[in-house]
């Protein structure tokens, strides 16, 4: 039997992240250029992070539910 070590899912969840705020980049470019066009992709990301972070405080947990209250934000 496989059993994964804390580290290891902190490692795999750190990189789902990543992956989620690396597509969440591309769609806001195409979803809002020109806000987009504003920040820079560092800017653009802790925009993300902080929305991802207050969607979490209300509760929303589902990729599309985070998508949406960061297009939102």
């Amino acid at each position: 039997m496989l059993r994964i070590q804390p580290k290891q899912l902190n490692a795999f969840q750190a990189a789902a992240m990543r992956d989620f705020e690396d597509r969440m980049l591309e769609h806001l470019k195409a979803f809002s250029p020109r806000h987009s066009r504003v920040l820079s992709p560092e800017q653009l990301r802790q925009v993300i992070q902080g929305a991802l972070a207050r969607a979490r405080a209300h509760g929303f947990t589902s990729e599309r539910s985070v998508r949406y209250w960061v297009e939102l934000s």
